[in-house]
């Protein structure tokens, strides 16, 4: 696996890791002050840490089918911004403007690196 590689993985498990952190400890505790329920919170929590759990095991055991790997948290990756994109439309009344803010800006994050994951996934040489 080229090193370029494993640090996509490695910034995968990073943020996935403080996008669960952030979902299941610290948000759920300003509920009022983003409007998502805490219930959906930790739904996305619970999501975010099994992409960390997958990503960390990609950059620590280096994969020999590392670009099936990355194709598939690229697809997780999606699919979680997809979930949430539902969930805000689903509780758009409550979601106060903090919370439209926090969620679109990890969308930006996280579709850009699907971006990068699916590149390089299709184009980097071994």
């Amino acid at each position: 696996m080229p090193d370029r590689i494993r640090l996509i993985f490695f910034i995968d498990f990073i943020g996935a890791l403080v996008s669960a952190f952030m979902l299941a400890i610290v948000l759920p505790n300003f509920e009022s002050y983003i409007g998502m329920p805490k219930h959906i919170l930790y739904g996305l929590g619970a999501s975010a840490l099994s992409f960390a759990l997958f990503s960390g095991f990609c950059y620590f055991l280096k994969p020999s089918r590392w670009r099936l790997a990355l194709r598939t948290i690229a697809l997780g990756n999606g699919c979680y911004c997809l979930a949430s994109l539902v969930c805000m439309a689903l509780f758009w009344a409550p979601l106060t403007t903090l919370g439209v803010f926090y969620f679109v800006s990890e969308k930006i994050i996280v579709i850009t690196l699907v971006g990068i994951e699916v590149y390089h996934a299709t184009v980097t040489q071994e």
